[in-house]
């Protein structure tokens, strides 16, 4: 078994914090982009949370995750619909390991931690309905668009 390496804890800190300040102002300069053409204030969150999704998922983080998944911490896979509170979450779970007492490194709330993911639920019913009890799927659709351009179709609902 292999040695725990605080060195490497530490970098993958610092190299989270920089992930995280970087998807937050490339997501910000997307949604303020999109936020004259979003016509419902009910999606101004979840489009905000896009954007940040977006920009997560515009970078390479492999490395990152295969880093995290060693330590047992999030791969940073499912966080879809609530992009910045994992990444804070793993950046309080890093601070912590390492002994650091970063400010800004406080881990979200329970319920705020779930928002997120209450309102892709509800938005989901309501684009496509009730769930299907005999079904235990959804479907995901992919668009061949660039990101940093609003879809329009997102904008009508």
């Amino acid at each position: 078994m292999e040695r725990y390496d605080s060195v490497k804890a530490c970098v993958l800190l610092q190299n989270m914090i920089s992930l995280r300040n970087e998807i937050c102002r490339e997501g910000n300069e997307l949604f303020e982009r999109w936020k004259p053409l979003i016509k419902n204030e009910e999606f101004m969150e979840s489009a905000k949370n896009l954007s940040y999704y977006l920009s997560l998922r515009s970078h390479d983080i492999r490395d990152m995750q295969e880093n995290l998944i060693h330590l047992g911490l999030s791969s940073l896979g499912r966080l879809e619909s609530r992009t910045l509170c994992n990444l804070d979450a793993v950046i309080f779970l890093l601070s912590n390991m390492v002994g650091g007492n970063i400010s800004k490194a406080e881990c979200p709330d329970r319920s705020s931690f779930f928002y997120g993911k209450r309102i892709l639920d509800k938005n989901s019913e309501r684009i496509f309905g009730a769930p299907n009890k005999k079904r235990h799927s959804s479907c995901s659709i992919k668009a061949n668009f660039c990101w940093r351009r609003f879809p329009r179709w997102m904008i009508s609902w």
